[in-house]
């Protein structure tokens, strides 16, 4: 049997999982908002969200995005740093701080609150996100494109092209693929008309340097937006903290719902993207898809994955430990579920020591074996299936529409 056909049970969609979980959904209400958190049909309140939204704004998403501001200003000056120079010990100080940059943002990423989010799909989302980091959407092409053109040198370059040629994806690119070739096809300009070959090696050398540090100072615009709209008396830390008639967030319902939206990111992006994708588990024709993994350059996949898991956990926590604030935890906690909660988070726990018990980067691990990554799926998983069944239903709070009836 081969190894693609071993793997196609798990590919197998669980209908009858999806359809109760679609019923539990509707029975919460579906889309509609409640009055407040936690409202039965009898209209008694069983429980109180303030403590986990004021937590989740003062213990979560204030010091994280405090501390992407600050790495993405060791960035920028690292980066710097390598484009006057040039050096073999400058380009490996801006691989260090852009690994430390990206660690902080895939905590971030995974919290997509506020001026991060959707603007079509989450409240107050402005698109921020994108700015910063624009994976899935990359086109390495593009930057050698740009690399030719020298692009990056025009003052407005940001603010007039495409999020896929500048970010945190592209300085990945621009630091890490650092041999004499580009990814574009032979048909295209750069390689049909010769301009490519033209730059030689020591001229790319430079302008790939150039290129990631004006990419790296571009971004610390909406890093610092993203940390000042998350600091204490900042807009979203303020409507986040105080839900209200009129005020961004307008209901506790509204809001808690907010920070459900934002824990989906594990089962959408994380579970079903970063991971089950290049695993070869869904979306993928053979027995793994290398091509889908996160971090091709740099192959640091599964650091962005552990920083993804960490950030769920604090959001679930509502801080660093269960001590540290008020989660769904302690909310479920509150109706009598204490069991739940405390296997929640021994069941996030084993989704990150799953993670973490792979061996190298994700890719190598895949090449060695197609199952590697089959144990933290599963795991992962776990996580994501209480999150759509048990948590939403108990709190009576809504299972986003991109992920209503997904039971996979």
């Amino acid at each position: 049997m081969s190894a693609s056909s071993q793997r196609s049970p798990r590919k197998a969609l669980h209908y009858g999982v999806a359809a109760l979980l679609f019923i539990a959904w509707a029975c919460s209400g579906g889309g509609g908002e409640s009055e407040s958190a936690g409202e039965t049909e009898g209209g008694a309140v069983e429980y109180d969200g303030q403590a986990v939204l004021q937590s989740a704004a003062d213990n979560v998403m204030g010091p994280v995005t405090e501390a992407f501001n600050a790495q993405v200003s060791a960035l920028v000056t690292a980066t710097q740093a390598h484009a006057d120079a040039g050096s073999d010990e400058t380009l490996a100080a801006a691989r260090a701080a852009w690994g430390e940059a990206m660690d902080a943002w895939q905590v971030v990423d995974a919290l997509q609150l506020g001026p991060i989010g959707s603007s079509s799909d989450s409240v107050g989302g402005a698109d921020l996100r994108d700015e910063v980091y624009s994976w899935p959407t990359v086109n390495t092409c593009r930057i050698d494109q740009e690399l030719v053109a020298a692009g990056y040198e025009d003052a407005d370059f940001v603010g007039t092209r495409l999020v896929n040629v500048y970010g945190l994806d592209a300085i990945e690119y621009l630091l890490f693929h650092d041999g004499p070739d580009n990814t574009c096809a032979p048909q295209i300009d750069i390689n049909a008309e010769g301009s490519w070959d033209a730059l030689g090696e020591v001229e790319l050398a430079t302008r790939r340097a150039v290129y990631a540090a004006v990419v790296a100072e571009a971004l610390a615009t909406p890093a610092a937006s993203i940390a000042a709209a998350w600091a204490p008396g900042g807009e979203f830390a303020t409507a986040l903290g105080a839900p209200a008639d009129g005020a961004t967030y307008r209901t506790q319902t509204e809001a808690l719902n907010e920070l459900i939206r934002a824990l989906f990111y594990l089962d959408k992006m994380v579970k079903d993207t970063k991971v089950a994708r290049p695993a070869g588990i869904r979306d993928c024709s053979g027995a793994t898809c290398l091509d889908g993994l996160e971090s091709q350059w740099a192959a640091r996949s599964r650091e962005h994955v552990l920083a993804n898991l960490r950030a769920y956990r604090m959001l679930f926590l509502g801080g660093e430990s269960p001590d540290a604030g008020s989660g769904f935890d302690d909310l479920l906690i509150t109706l009598g579920e204490e069991a739940l909660a405390q296997t929640a988070v021994a069941d996030i726990d084993a989704a990150i020591a799953a993670v973490e018990a792979i061996p190298g980067s994700f890719a190598d691990a895949l090449v060695a074996d197609e199952s590697a990554l089959d144990v933290a799926h599963e795991k992962i998983k776990v996580v994501t299936d209480l999150l759509k069944g048990d948590l939403v239903t108990l709190l009576t709070l809504n299972v986003p529409s991109e992920a209503a009836g997904d039971a996979d």
